[in-house]
């Protein structure tokens, strides 16, 4: 992936934490909108927390269960972020058995997860490669 490429995509995190959510979307669009397969999964994932974090459940639900059935179709591992986000998103429109096996999911995928161990015996109470914005969000509640 080229810098521009690459930061086409991330752009919409930093525009989320300023609260920019309307530029973070366009910027999530633009990143969906390519043929990069890698970008779509990375904008696909911003717009899910995006979404969540603006307050709006039911878009973050479909932004999230988008950005797996997008990882699905890949055939990419999940990552357990991922699936904590959109177990998250579940709960949020009261899908609680979804949200149960997703978070089931994401368990059972963390503790196969190589980087994702290695963090935990690294700094058990941070895990930047493992850690979910979305629940960070609803802790902070």
């Amino acid at each position: 992936l080229g810098i521009a490429v690459l930061l086409l995509a991330t752009t919409a995190w930093p525009l989320m934490k300023l609260r920019r959510y309307d530029e973070a979307r366009r910027a999530a669009a633009e990143g969906i909108a390519t043929d990069d397969p890698r970008q779509r999964e990375i904008a696909l994932n911003a717009l899910c927390a995006v979404e969540f974090e603006a307050g709006r459940d039911d878009a973050s639900y479909v932004a999230c269960k988008r950005a797996m059935d997008n990882a699905k179709t890949l055939g990419n591992e999940q990552d357990p972020a991922d699936l904590m986000n959109f177990a998250e998103a579940s709960r949020s429109v009261f899908k609680l058995d979804e949200a149960e096996r997703i978070d089931r999911e994401a368990s059972e995928v963390a503790t196969a997860c190589p980087r994702c161990a290695r963090s935990r015996t690294i700094a058990p109470r941070v895990r930047p490669t493992c850690a979910s914005p979305i629940a960070t969000r609803t802790a902070a509640r």
